[in-house]
Formats: C-alpha cells, structure tokens, sequence
C-alpha cells in the first residue's frame, strides 16, 4: 500500500474549545530576544481568556465558588451591555487545581474584535478588549506555522504538549506573523509539527489577559469502498474544496477519474455533526485493489492504494468473523446493532488472516460488549494502512445503500481459511 501526506497553505476555523479543552490549561514563561518585547506576564489574581476561535470566555483566578458576571460592550450600539450572564467558579474538569468560571457564547454571542469584556464580583474586576489574533496556515515540511493580527502585535504561540517550545514573534506591516520551529529561539528548542497537534496563538494585554486563537493541524484521511465504489474525503475542515484524482498503474500514465466536492455534514448522519465529508460515488467506475486515490484541498494533499479483502467468512454458531487481507495490516470489523456497531481491532498475520471474535467480551480498544451473530446480521470492516487511509470492504458501506450483504454460515474445508476457523463449519 502507498501512503502519503502533504501540508501547505491555509487553515481556517476549527472546533470548538470544548474538542481540547483538556490541554488549555498551562501558561508558558521564559525569556525572549531583546528584539522581541517581553509580553507581560500574568501575577496572582483574577485573569481573563477570551477564545476568538470558538466564542469562548474563562474568567480563571476568584476564589471556588465566586459568582462572576460577564459584560461584552461593543462600541457604538445603542445595547448596554451587548451581553450579559453569570457564572460559578469551579474546578476545571480537566484540571482540578484550577478554578475557572466558563462562559460559552456559541449561538448566544459572537463577541468582534474591539468588543470590550467586562468581569467582576464586585470586588475584584477584569477588562479586556478583544484584539486580532488568528492562525491561518501550517507548513509542515518547514515547521512553521503562520497567522494575522494587527500590524507590529506581539504574539506568543504554543503547542499542546509536554515540555514543547513555544515562539514570540511580532506582526509585520501587513499584520502577517510566522513562527518557525525548525530552528532554536532562545533557551525554546526545535519541534517536529505534525498532522492532528493542537495549539494557541495568544496576546497579552497590558495587564495580563489574553485573546487566545486554537490552532489544530488537520489529519485528514481517505476512505475508499470498491466494493459499492465510492470514495469518501475525511479531516479537512467543512467547508473545504477538494479534488479527488483516481488512477490505475495498470493503464499507463492518465488519471481515470477526476471530481469536485466540498467537505459538509454527511447526508445519511445528519445529527452529528461532526460526522464532516466529501462524497465521491464513482457512477461508472469500477474502483479496485491496487488503484491510486489521491485528494487535494486548502493546501493539504493525500494518497493512498486501495487494498484488497480477499476472503472474508462468517460462523453463526461460534460469533466469529474472519478474513484475509494485507499482512500486518489493522482491520476493524463492527456487527451491527441497533443504533451503532460494536467494534472488534484485528491484525492480519503474515498471510494477511485475521479473526474477529464476538462470542467473548471485547477487550480494550474493542467494545466490550458481545454479539450473538444471526442469519441476516450486517456489519462492515475497514482496513486501515500506515497513514490511516481505510479501505472498506464488504457488509454494508457507511452509507446506507440497497446492498447490504448478509452474515451468513460459510466455513467449509478446504476453502483456504485458516484454522481453527475451517473446523468452525
């Protein structure tokens, strides 16, 4: 199988706070170069966070239990204020050691840049004026990541993990920043940015509260069915262009098929949302093993070979599913129930066989749940390659269609499947 990913380019708005908001919670310090200021640094005492990149607000610092109220002003409208609420301060779910009054204005209230943001419990009060500041593009290869906010703006990026450097960096005349991590800065060493790391870009007022952007690497990932033909483009944020090229090697240079598509909520799963793709069916087209699908979208480019399952088996009576496909490879097989699948990670072994038991409880990451296989029981399996790329094969594809293949008894000596499972029959 062939794997690869590319990075370029622009990135936009991604989710909510709510997705990370287990790694938000550190501060960096450190010194800097003398060309670039020394941002002001937060003290004992209240503090405000405003979240431009998911209209999120945290008030961290009043005591446990302070009821806090929230104003936003915006300059010019005849509303005093424009929004108002309450809220406790409690342990931060994520990190107990701190105490947090969160404000989640998502469809209430989205708070511009020059809006004024009020917080007290009238003892203590905090204000900060909400400032640019966003990421809009990574580059992977170079180890930098790129971003706006006003022109000469000190900004200070971080990332979501462990002992990670951070950068200051300071806007240019056209407000544009980079800041590159594949060289030393200071006492901050080098970091190797990959798809799927989270961070921030942040700037500190001239008392110590932040206007902080989330930034996330996309990891985007193709799913490929020759057995319903349809190609699925996943990852990339909603609203994004892509071009999906297919190819055979067997045909010589030329690409067979080239489409257009927009990432949006999936049709058939309209109540999650974040179940986000592009939909390519190949009307006409025969999609199968050994075929390059390659998609391209907002700079950020991926490749994978579509895999084989070979043969694939079911026995009623012992709960177990198997199957052959690419040696080493991971394969994960869900039996339909109702409302969801249950879930069993298997591993082809040198010969690509591998064994899906739903007789005994699943052991993590499986679900634990079992399932009594019966005639008519459906389910899926997706083979997964080294850069998450899946091929899925056969069963019913995630998209509801008119072909959903049974489960059905077919263990028989002698057809090549592996024991124990021939002895199953």
């Amino acid at each position: 199988m062939v794997s690869r990913l590319s990075h370029t380019g622009q990135f936009g708005r991604f989710a909510r706070l709510v997705v990370i908001a287990g790694i938000l919670s550190f501060m960096r310090g450190g010194p800097v170069p003398a060309a670039v200021a020394q941002p002001v640094r937060p003290g004992a005492g209240p503090q405000l966070h405003a979240f431009t990149s998911s209209d999120v607000i945290e008030a961290h610092g009043w005591p446990l239990g302070t009821s806090v109220d929230l104003a936003v002003e915006r300059p010019g409208t005849p509303a005093s204020p424009d929004f108002s609420a309450s809220g406790l301060v409690a342990p931060y779910p994520w990190d107990p050691s701190e105490n947090v009054a969160t404000f989640d204005l998502n469809g209430l209230f989205h708070y511009l840049v020059g809006d004024v943001i009020v917080a007290g419990d009238g003892a203590q009060t905090r204000t900060l004026t909400v400032t640019q500041v966003t990421v809009t593009g990574f580059d992977t290869g170079l180890e930098t990541i790129s971003g706006d906010a006003d022109p000469g703006a000190l900004v200070e990026i971080s990332i979501y993990q462990p002992s990670a450097p951070y950068r200051s960096v300071i806007a240019d005349g056209s407000g544009h920043w980079i800041a590159d991590f594949s060289v030393p800065w200071t006492d901050q060493g080098v970091y190797d940015l990959k798809p799927d790391l989270w961070g921030d870009a942040h700037r500190y007022d001239e008392d110590a509260d932040l206007v902080r952007w989330i930034w996330h690497i996309p990891n985007p990932y193709i799913e490929a069915n020759p057995d319903d033909n349809w190609v699925h483009a996943r990852g990339w944020v909603s609203g994004t262009a892509v071009q999906m090229l297919l190819d055979d090697p067997a045909n010589g240079p030329g690409l067979e098929r080239i489409a257009f598509g927009v990432m949006g909520q999936a049709p058939w799963n309209p109540g999650d949302p974040n179940d986000i793709v592009a939909d390519f069916a190949l009307s006409g087209f025969d999609l199968m093993a050994t075929h390059i699908v390659t998609i391209a979208g907002a700079g950020l480019t991926k490749t994978m070979e579509v895999s084989s399952f070979f043969d694939v088996f079911f026995d009623i009576p012992l709960d177990a599913v198997g199957g052959r496909g690419t040696p080493g490879a991971t394969t994960q097989v869900c039996a339909d129930i109702p409302g969801r699948c249950i879930t069993r990670w298997v591993t082809g072994d040198g010969a690509g066989w591998w064994t899906a038991l739903y007789g005994l409880p699943g052991i993590s990451p499986d679900d634990p749940e079992t399932v009594n296989l019966v005639a008519g029981s459906t389910g899926w399996m997706a083979e997964y390659d080294a850069d998450n790329d899946q091929t899925w094969e056969p069963g019913r594809s995630p998209i509801p269609t008119s072909r959903r293949t049974p489960m059905t008894t077919g263990f028989t000596p002698g057809n090549g499947c592996p024991e124990p499972l021939c002895e199953w029959s």
